[in-house]
C-alpha cells in the first residue's frame, strides 16, 4: 500500500501526566509497510530518537501515488540499527487523505 518515500511525524496527543505536546515536525523516510500488523517503519532523519515519546499519539503524513495521506497511531518501538534510528509506528485509525496541502518535499 505505502511505498518508500518521505514522511513527517507530528505529535497529536500526549498521555503522560502533565506532559506537553511536542510541536516538532520530525522528518522521516518510510522504509516499509507491513499490512498484516498495520505497522509502518520509519527512518528518523534527525538524531532525536529519545525525544520521540512512546506515550503519545502521533499523526504521520506520507505520500501515496502523489496524494498526501495521514495515518494516526503510536510508536510501538524505537531503536538504532544499521539503517539508522528506526521507529515502528502502529496505525490505529486507518488512512485519511489530506486536502488543500502541498505534498511533502
Amino acid at each position: 500500500m505505502f511505498k518508500k518515500g518521505p514522511a513527517q511525524l507530528i505529535m497529536a496527543r500526549s498521555f503522560g501526566e502533565n506532559a506537553a505536546i511536542d510541536e516538532t515536525v520530525y522528518e522521516c523516510e518510510l522504509l516499509r509497510y507491513e499490512k498484516r500488523s498495520e505497522c509502518i517503519y520509519l527512518l528518523l532523519k534527525e538524531d532525536m530518537l529519545t525525544e520521540i515519546s512512546q506515550d503519545a499519539l502521533y499523526r504521520c503524513r506520507l505520500e501515496e501515488n502523489d496524494t498526501l495521506c495521514e495515518v494516526i497511531g503510536c510508536i510501538r518501538e524505537r531503536y538504532c540499527s544499521e539503517e539508522g534510528n528506526i521507529l515502528e509506528f502502529k496505525i490505529e485509525n486507518g488512512v485519511y487523505l489530506v486536502n488543500g496541502e502541498q505534498n511533502i518535499k
